[in-house]
């Protein structure tokens, strides 16, 4: 998400994953900020647990994006460090952000030194993503041989399902970008096949997300998610088959207008300042009483879900389009 390049070099397929998985990222947080409130195993429970679970391929979508960019350069510990660098800037502006916005906010002053020093929650991303570029040269030698790579990944997959270890699964995104990024992938014949069998596991990983969530729920009376970690068997299931599938569309030739190049180019530009801003915005929002439940019932929770995602995504692009106006602010989005 914070990889940077030039227009000339950017590869479209890579800045459609990173729009739609900003949308999956606020999906994620529109549908659960009044999470608490909901009773578990109700139609509402069932509808935001599937809103939930649509998104959960966004970090690690994010993570296999830049393994796909960083590992395929030969990339000197010296760069790393001074990209490392520039994630302290946008670190340090938005941790002043939040830390303003919780005293604006009348939380006090025990929360808003909280922000500054360890920033807003959702902000976790970025020092784990300066931690994968820091381990760039190490992730780099052991993709020089394939059977090695594949070795690595599958034993960072065996480690963080098997023992729901958090921090193993993104270097195993990372790598598993790089190759799944760098492979050919079934074209002709097969690709509708490829894609069809994509899409069924995308649909069974989120359906079983979800309905999981919703049974872990009723068993603890309130509504929980368990199987929401990025370490988990189906949301790695997830991000492989939109990634997968992502990179069979690319690969079928398919004429895409300059126009549309360009309006996804100029959004997939704004994602990291899309990320950073959104969770002010939601809160905002929810303060004048627009979110997931402002309507009542299923359908109710549905629609304010659908309207709150829109507004969100909407207003903080405006956001970021006006900060990236600014020469001082360009840098922190």
């Amino acid at each position: 998400m914070a990889e940077k390049t030039d227009k000339s070099k950017r590869i479209f397929w890579l800045d459609v994953l990173r729009v739609v998985s900003i949308v999956a990222v606020v999906t994620i947080h529109a549908a659960t900020q009044n999470w608490e409130r909901i009773t578990a195993g109700t139609g509402e429970n069932v509808v935001l647990s599937v809103f939930d679970a649509l998104g959960r391929f966004a970090v690690p979508i994010f993570v296999m994006i830049s393994g796909t960019l960083m590992l395929r350069r030969e990339l000197s510990f010296k760069k790393c460090l001074k990209k490392v660098g520039r994630l302290l800037i946008v670190w340090v502006f938005w941790c002043v952000f939040y830390s303003l916005l919780a005293l604006a906010m009348g939380k006090g002053t025990e929360s808003a030194l909280s922000e500054l020093a360890f920033g807003h929650f959702h902000m976790w991303f970025l020092p784990m993503i300066a931690v994968l570029y820091l381990m760039t040269p190490i992730l780099k030698w052991i993709t020089k041989d394939q059977r090695r790579c594949v070795v690595a990944i599958l034993v960072l997959l065996v480690v963080s399902v098997g023992l729901q270890f958090r921090w193993t699964a993104y270097p195993m995104y990372y790598l598993m970008g790089y190759m799944l990024g760098s492979g050919k992938w079934a074209f002709g014949k097969r690709r509708k096949m490829a894609l069809a069998l994509c899409m069924g596991m995308f649909l069974i990983s989120v359906v079983a997300t979800a309905m999981l969530n919703v049974k872990a729920s009723v068993a603890e009376g309130t509504a929980v998610r368990p199987m929401d970690g990025d370490w988990s068997i189906f949301v790695i299931m997830q991000a492989m088959t939109i990634f997968v599938g992502a990179k069979i569309l690319a690969g079928n030739g398919t004429k895409i207008g300059v126009k549309k190049q360009e309006i996804y180019t100029r959004l997939a530009g704004d994602v990291l300042g899309v990320y950073m801003v959104h969770i002010a915005v939601l809160g905002m929002l929810n303060r004048i009483g627009v979110s997931d439940v402002m309507f009542g019932g299923v359908i109710g929770v549905f629609a304010g879900t659908i309207l709150t995602i829109i507004l969100v995504v909407a207003i903080s692009v405006v956001i970021v389009e006006l900060m990236r106006r600014i020469p001082g602010l360009k840098r922190v989005v």
